[in-house]
Formats: structure tokens, C-alpha cells, sequence
């Protein structure tokens, strides 16, 4: 019994020696029978146990220091040896059963490989091809376990050298074979493709594959409908889907159409299940039977009705229900059934019920009587009149609210009277304090910011926020998710928009219906201009005016249709008008060399006065008088001016006396047509604080202050 017991734990512990008796313990059949060691210290080589020191091992039938010695399959060898050529202590290596060492031999493959010099300077750039074979892949390849001269011609296939100017590499059931140019493989089989083809598998004896007048290109004649060779320029394939019918080809006509393991006409015939039918006056095919227009209809393409009695009710499921019932989703609803949330028909529980609630967990739906019943999150609730529902209470909503937990399945009602009128979660709250991320804080509601970093609540523009930043430039700070900072003038986000310099502009959008490039650009990173008229060269906008003055460009009715400088004109200039060309005209006068343009100006809409501007007060129109000195590069046509018509905007400082305006020869004057083009720019180039931020004057883009006289 107790010897029984003794070998049952000496099997138990030698098959787990991890967790067994020993711990980490080892056999060594030794010439004096098996003897156990311990893995740790001792180690079992040549049938002798002996002591294990660090960076030692056993090697065949001796035990060698790692730091001096090298086992390679079972011999001993010296780890560092001298070199025979210049001396140097080289370390070796194990390569198969033999050692290397140094620059001067590789191991390929278990071979080792003796370099030439050349080999050894472009050591980095060698691949083994087979034992003791090495290639210098920019020049060479292996092909085959032997080295292959790159060449222009020359290829590698099948491990063997081909001329790529006579044969060609192909896969046949996954191989390489070499094959003559003009053939192909065809599944398993070979063909010349100037006599022969292939189409699934199947080689065509008749038809070639390729041009017979030009071999570079496909045959035109030459198509496939499965494995049978058709003509694409007089026949077409029919692939049917029903497994009962075969693929096969018609012919090219364009009112020719498949139908089973045939074709038809659709002018005057139809495919019926498979099977070709002519039509009769006025027919035509819906589904798998013909039908009268003039009688009936066709539901889903498929579902034919009569139009007397029947009608399409189309939803989840197309079905064709009697003229006389509602459809629902798809469905008939009958006289004692409702349409449930538009989902499904349900029956009336009650002939009083008015409605219906459904539930979407479990897709069923129950009618209710909308006068004492209510429906609440999918179930019905009997409630009193003008009561709402709170978890598994009523509430008044007028003199009650209602707060509930994130996952909804706690409720709790509060009185308006303790002055709460809004829910964070179940804690109720008012004006005074904030709710953000189910938390409540001491910050009133109208002036509280939630920062998503902390999903804590801050006052708009604290410091202390982790979603605020400040501008630099201004020394304000702002909101990085609604707000956005060019150069020192904060902006509200908008998507799309970029900064150029202290403007924020919509970039890179095209229209949607023309496709037409947007008109505005930035240039060096703080003007921007339309780059339908001007080009940013060297940082600096390069326009079609170069060279001309102010005065001399209104001559120009390009001049009129560019916003080149218009943003900077509307925040510096004294006067920015909006209005309506009346008349223009050219005046004759006695000084030489000079033009006068006269402007007639009215129904000014927008009008902004910088201070010490003059004493205009806005009358119904304005007379400009703009003199232009004449050069060579400068043309004023009487006729192409008193032509000039269309709602403008203006921008000058001159003074206006008694509704007329003198524009000097060196004034600054800008008049650009009010067109598409002008009111994007005033649109997404400019925004209503842009000039007050930047020390400069509000304009015409504050239109909600309209001078009318």
C-alpha cells in the first residue's frame, strides 16, 4: 500500500516539475545510472554531470566558455581569431557545420562564401541566392540559385534567363513558364493570340484575340459571354440570373432585351417569366403579367391592381390594398384599426381610442384614448387631463417640472414655487446657477461656458479654463471651440473660414451647381484679394491697375468689378456709401489733359460718417465730380461711361457739401459694382466687430444703422 502511494506522487512530481516536488530539476543518464540535477546550478554533457558556471555550455562532448568559444553543430571553435592579412582580432561565426569571420566571407544558405573585394565594398547591397552564392542586387539577380546579369532585355523566369525581346514570363496554375511573344495561357493550355482566344477557360480556334492588322491592340471583333466567343460590335451577352437559363448572346439591337435562353423586342413584345408574349394596344408589363393602363396600375414595379378598386400602398413591404382602407407602412388599415406611429396597423383595444403607442424595444403597439391616457417611453399611462407623466407619477407642467438621470430610469418632480425651473440630472436648478456634464455650478446660466477638458463650467473668457487661450496681439482671451483668433482680433468659429491677417473669409469652397473657383484668396498671410483679377507675387498683390491712380482706374470697368483693396478702404475711408448709379457723364472743360467724370448717385442705403467727415447729413442722392488727368494708358469713352449702370458701393474722404462731392485728381476713391463677387467679400471677408478691433472705423458692413433722409 505505502509503496503504491510513493510511485503515484514520484509520477504526479516528474510530470509537473514546475510546481511539483523538485522545483526546476532535471535526469542525467550518467554511466552510473540516472542521476537528477538541478537546471540552475548543473548541467548534464557527454553523460557527466557538471557544475554550471555564467557563460557556459555545453558543446558536444566538453563544456566551453561562452567568451572565448563557439559551438557550431556540436564542435568547439575559438570565438576571436587573428586575421592572415593585416592581423586584427576578427570574431567568428557559425555557418552551417563551418566558421567565418571578418569582412572577408559570408554565410548563404548554411554555405560560407568568400568575397572578392568588390564584394566586400558593397557588402550592404549583397543577397544570398543559394549555399555560396551571392549577388550584388544593382547590377544582379538571383534566378534560380544562380547569379543573373541585370540587362534590358534579360528577365528571370521560371529560374532561368530569357530575352524579354522574344519571350515573356507567364502564370500557368500559379507556375512561371516561358513563353514565345504572341502566345498566352489559357487555364493549363497555350495559344497564339494573332490566331487563336480565350474565354473562360476554353480556347476559340477561329477567332484571334488580338488585331490582325495591329497586334498592340485588342481584337474590336473579339468579345466573351462566359466561355462562348461573341462579336462586341453586332452581339451582346445575356448573363440571366435565374439558374434554370443559360448565358448567351443576341444581337446588338438597342431595343432588344434577354429574356430566358432568348431575346425579345420591348417595342412590342414582353418577357413574361422567362417566356416572350406580344403586347396589345395599351399594355404593358408589370412583373410577370401584362396589364391595361387604361384599368389598372402597377404597384413596386411588380404588383399589378385595378384602379376601381385597388390602389399601391408602398412602405417596408409594397402591397396593394382596397381603395377604401389608409395605407400604413406598406400595409391596409381596416376600419377598426389605427396606424401606429406609422410603423404598423394595430386594432383598437377600445372604440374610443384616438391613438396609438408604440414600442420599439418590442415592435408591438397599443391604442389609447388621448382624453385621460397618455403614451410614455413605448407604454400607456392613464393620466388626468393636462397631467404629464414623471417616471411612474403624474405632474403638473405648469406648476411642476420633471428631472430624470442620464440613463432615465430615475425620476423626481419639484414645484416651481421653490423657484427651480430647469434639471441637471435629478438636481434641480435656475438662472443662478449653470448645468455642465450632469454637474451643477455657482455660475448664472447666461454667463457660463462648459470646457470639455475638465467638464467643468467657467464664465465666458476666464483665464482659468482649460478651453480658453489667449489672442495674441489683443491680450483678450477666447473660446477655442466657438471662437477663433487671427492676429489679435477674435472672431466667432465658422466652418470653412481661415484667417488672413486679422480677417476670417470662407476659403476653398466651389459652387455647387457652376463649380466655379472661389474668388478669394490671402496673400502673405494678411491680405486677401480676388484672384480672379490680381496674383499674389512675392508677397505682394500684383493687379491689372498697376500704375494708375484711384481716379484714373474709373475709367476702367474692370476697375469697377475687382474688390482688390476694398476692405482696407472700408475701414480707413471717411465716407462708405452704398446707392444706385443714375447717370454718368463726361464734362468738357478748358484745362487740358483733364477728364470730368460726373457720378449721379441715389437711393443710398447704408451710409457710415467718420468723424469730421463734413456736414452731409444724407440726402436722397449725391453728384460726384471726379477729375481724371489723362495718359496714354488711360481711355475714357463718353459712350462706355454714361452706359454705367447698377447698385455700387463708394468709399472716399473728400468732403460732401450741399449733396455734391469733389474728387481731386490725387483723392482716394474706390467705386466697385455691387455683384456677386463684392458680396461675398462683404459676407465672409469681413464681420461686424472687425473694425472696431482693429482701431479702425466701422463701415458698410454695419447695415442695421440705414441713414435715410
Amino acid at each position: 500500500m505505502n509503496s503504491t502511494i510513493l510511485i503515484l506522487l514520484f509520477s504526479i512530481c516528474f510530470g509537473i516539475f514546475f510546481d511539483g516536488c523538485w522545483g526546476f530539476r532535471d535526469w542525467c543518464i550518467t554511466n552510473d545510472g540516472p542521476k537528477q540535477i538541478d537546471t540552475e546550478t548543473e548541467t548534464c554533457c557527454n553523460n557527466m554531470v557538471y557544475s554550471l558556471l555564467v557563460n557556459q555550455e555545453c558543446c558536444g562532448d566538453s563544456i566551453i566558455n561562452l567568451n572565448e568559444s563557439i559551438c557550431c553543430k556540436g564542435q568547439a571553435w575559438p570565438r576571436f581569431v587573428n586575421s592572415p592579412t593585416d592581423g586584427k582580432r576578427w570574431e567568428q561565426s557559425c555557418c552551417g557545420s563551418h566558421v567565418i569571420f571578418g569582412d572577408l566571407r559570408a554565410c548563404c544558405f548554411g554555405g560560407p562564401v568568400t568575397l572578392t573585394q568588390e564584394q566586400i565594398q558593397a557588402r550592404d547591397y549583397l543577397q544570398c541566392c543559394s549555399a555560396g552564392v551571392v549577388a550584388d542586387v544593382r547590377v544582379e539577380e538571383c534566378c534560380g540559385g544562380k547569379v543573373l546579369r541585370r540587362h534590358q532585355h534579360t528577365k528571370c523566369c521560371a529560374g532561368e534567363e530569357i530575352d524579354s525581346r522574344s519571350n515573356w514570363c507567364a502564370n500557368k496554375l500559379g507556375q512561371q513558364v516561358k513563353l514565345a511573344l504572341g502566345q498566352n495561357v489559357c487555364l493549363d493550355s497555350v495559344y497564339t493570340v494573332t490566331e487563336e482566344s480565350c474565354c473562360d477557360g476554353v480556347i476559340n480556334h477561329t477567332v484571334p484575340q488580338v488585331d490582325p492588322h495591329d497586334t498592340r491592340r485588342v481584337n474590336p471583333h473579339f468579345g466573351c459571354c462566359q466561355s462562348t466567343v461573341i462579336d462586341p460590335t453586332r452581339e451582346k451577352c445575356c448573363l440571366p440570373e435565374e439558374p434554370q437559363y443559360k448565358s448567351h448572346p443576341i444581337p446588338k439591337e438597342p431595343t432588344f432585351e434577354c429574356c430566358g435562353n432568348g431575346h425579345f423586342n420591348k417595342s412590342y413584345q414582353a418577357c413574361l417569366s422567362g417566356q416572350v408574349v406580344n403586347k396589345g394596344p395599351g399594355q404593358t408589363q408589370c412583373g410577370s403579367s401584362l396589364i391595361n393602363l387604361q384599368h389598372q396600375g402597377c404597384c413596386a414595379t411588380h404588383l399589378p391592381y385595378y384602379k376601381a378598386s385597388e390602389k399601391c400602398c408602398n412602405g417596408r413591404v409594397s402591397s396593394v390594398i382596397p381603395i377604401n382602407q389608409r395605407c400604413c407602412n406598406g400595409a391596409g388599415v381596416g376600419e377598426n384599426q389605427v396606424c401606429c406611429d406609422g410603423v404598423k396597423p394595430v386594432t383598437r383595444t377600445h372604440s374610443q381610442d384616438d391613438a396609438c403607442c408604440y414600442n420599439e424595444r418590442t415592435s408591438e403597439g397599443r391604442t389609447f384614448n388621448t382624453m385621460n391616457q397618455k403614451c410614455y417611453e413605448g407604454r400607456v399611462v392613464t393620466v388626468a387631463p393636462h397631467m404629464e407623466v414623471c417616471g411612474n407619477e403624474e405632474y403638473n407642467p405648469k406648476t411642476e417640472i420633471c428631472c430624470r438621470d442620464a440613463g432615465g430610469l430615475k425620476y423626481k418632480k419639484y414645484s416651481l414655487q421653490t423657484g427651480y425651473t430647469h434639471c441637471c440630472g435629478l438636481s434641480p436648478h435656475n438662472e443662478s446657477q449653470s448645468c455642465c456634464y450632469g454637474r451643477l455650478f455657482d455660475i448664472p446660466t447666461h454667463e457660463a461656458s462648459c470646457c470639455y477638458r475638465d467638464y467643468k463650467a467657467y464664465t465666458y473668457h476666464d483665464p482659468q479654463s482649460k478651453c480658453t487661450s489667449q489672442c495674441p496681439g489683443s491680450g483678450s482671451h477666447y473660446d477655442i471651440r466657438e471662437e477663433t483668433c487671427c492676429d489679435g482680433v477674435v472672431h466667432p468659429y465658422r466652418r470653412r473660414y481661415s484667417c488672413c491677417g486679422p480677417f476670417y473669409y470662407k476659403d476653398k469652397i466651389r459652387g455647387r451647381k457652376t463649380k466655379q473657383r472661389w474668388p478669394f484668396a490671402c496673400c502673405n498671410k494678411k491680405n486677401i484679394f480676388s484672384n480672379k483679377t490680381s496674383t499674389c507675387q512675392n508677397g505682394e498683390i500684383q493687379t491689372k491697375f498697376q500704375g494708375i491712380i484711384d481716379t484714373q482706374a474709373v475709367c476702367d470697368r474692370r476697375f469697377w468689378k475687382s474688390v482688390d483693396g476694398v476692405v482696407d478702404r472700408a475701414c480707413t475711408s471717411n465716407y462708405a456709401l452704398e446707392g444706385k448709379i443714375r447717370s454718368v457723364r463726361i464734362l468738357r472743360k478748358a484745362i487740358p489733359d483733364v477728364a470730368y467724370v460726373e457720378m449721379t448717385l441715389n437711393r443710398i442705403q447704408v451710409a457710415n460718417i467718420r468723424s469730421g467727415g463734413g456736414d452731409w447729413k444724407g440726402p436722397h442722392k449725391l453728384k460726384f465730380q471726379v477729375h481724371i488727368p489723362m495718359a496714354p494708358s488711360v481711355r475714357c469713352s463718353p459712350r462706355g461711361m454714361s452706359r454705367r449702370r447698377g447698385k455700387v458701393a463708394v468709399f472716399f474722404d473728400a468732403p460732401v457739401r450741399g449733396g455734391k462731392v469733389t474728387i481731386q485728381s490725387q483723392d482716394k476713391f474706390r467705386i466697385v459694382y455691387y455683384n456677386k463677387v463684392f458680396r461675398k467679400l462683404r459676407r465672409y471677408g469681413m464681420t461686424e466687430s472687425f473694425c472696431e478691433q482693429s482701431n479702425l472705423y466701422s463701415t458698410l458692413i454695419r447695415q442695421q444703422k440705414h441713414i435715410r433722409s
